[in-house]
């Protein structure tokens, strides 16, 4: 799938504000493109963590970057939050 249509389509299911594309572009795509480049040949899982207060986006870059890493680059990808082990 197109990179920019998976933005657009991710936008839209999570009701995102238009400016939040400017931002993925910006840095959530090179993001994704580093851990990507990080993650070949690894023996090892990749371990990512994603910190920040409530409410700053967390769990929605969490799922933008698991579509983009398994959408784009066919990466197996698990994610969990800490809220889970409460």
């Amino acid at each position: 799938m197109d990179r920019e249509l998976l933005l657009e389509q991710f936008c839209r299911q999570q009701r995102l504000p238009p400016n939040y594309l400017i931002g993925a572009r910006r840095w959530f795509l090179p993001l994704a493109e580093v851990l990507q480049e990080e993650s070949r040949g690894g023996a090892r899982p990749l371990i990512v963590g994603i910190h920040g207060c409530q409410g700053s986006g967390k769990s929605t870059l969490t799922l933008l970057l698991q579509q983009i890493l398994t959408t784009d680059y066919a990466l197996r990808v698990a994610t969990l939050s800490l809220d889970d082990f409460y």
